[in-house]
């Protein structure tokens, strides 16, 4: 009876993955083939609420603003958003339900090749174990919406703790919004949880507002100070774009600040 929820449960989860569809107009680029301009797009749009494709005209059409202001302002040149990076979009971390953790961890234990003597504490690379574990239903039903690359298995092991695997991370073929197909992914069956494989600390951000059709502000903040644990000074650039002419200026607006904010940021006019 357990074996034939198993499969009504799976059946369930690839139907609803295989539902969710892409159009024409989606953006299917591996990690190394974007931009960085597009990795600046790419997190402007990162949303929840936001579709699990990113739509190629609304990458093309933020990362040409964004290279507009650059061109124009090459003291912004160098500011991209902290999030900006593949990783953001194309890795998942996870962990599996316990009673299926002890069962593959024999299998991740083999493919560590681990001495037969542990004699010093072993956090090595990630192994991979993507075919051990691809029949899984969490696993088939990513797989179904957004290839998977690879699945890395992350350990522990010391001569006064036995062999320990708790979680794995998932490498997607392509970029993709991954708050939006965490969230399309519950509920879990295998996993006890999936999340983004995100950074700790901070660093430069870029904003981005629409006004009107005419007009959209972008703000750039450049960090400095102790930015691994959070910039403590931010230099601050607006601009105006307009996106029918394809002009850019720096404006001189007035940045909202409070009291205990005014001494961090310097506003560049």
């Amino acid at each position: 009876m357990k074996t034939i929820i198993a499969s009504l449960f799976a059946g369930m989860l690839l139907s609803l993955f295989s539902s969710i569809a892409f159009s024409d107009d989606s953006f299917f680029k591996e990690p190394d083939q974007v931009s960085q301009d597009e990795l600046n797009a790419l997190s402007l749009l990162r949303a929840d609420q936001a579709p699990i494709f990113f739509s190629v005209a609304a990458v093309q059409s933020i990362s040409e603003e964004i290279k507009l202001i650059k061109t124009k302002y090459p003291e912004v040149a160098q500011i991209n958003d902290f999030y900006a990076h593949p990783l953001i979009f194309s890795e998942l971390l996870f962990a599996f339900k316990p009673e299926i953790s002890k069962q593959i961890e024999p299998v991740v234990k083999e493919a560590a090749n681990l001495p037969d003597q542990i004699t010093k504490d072993f956090r090595e690379e990630p192994v991979d174990i993507t075919h051990y574990i691809a029949d899984f239903t969490d696993i088939k039903a990513l797989d179904s919406i957004v290839p998977i690359s690879s699945v890395k298995a992350d350990y522990m092991i010391s001569p006064t703790q036995p062999f320990s695997f708790e979680s794995a991370r998932i490498k997607l073929r392509y970029l993709v919004n991954l708050k939006a197909l965490i969230a399309a992914a519950q509920p879990y069956y295998d996993l006890s949880y999936l999340e983004e494989n995100s950074f700790i600390g901070d660093g430069d951000h870029i904003k981005r507002a629409v006004i009107s059709e005419s007009k959209i502000k972008y703000t750039f903040f450049q960090g400095s100070g102790d930015c691994p644990a959070g910039c403590t000074i931010w230099n601050v650039y607006q601009f105006d774009l307009n996106p029918i002419k394809s002009e850019v200026k720096k404006t001189e607006e007035a940045f909202k600040l409070d009291n205990l904010e005014k001494g961090r940021f310097n506003i560049i006019h």
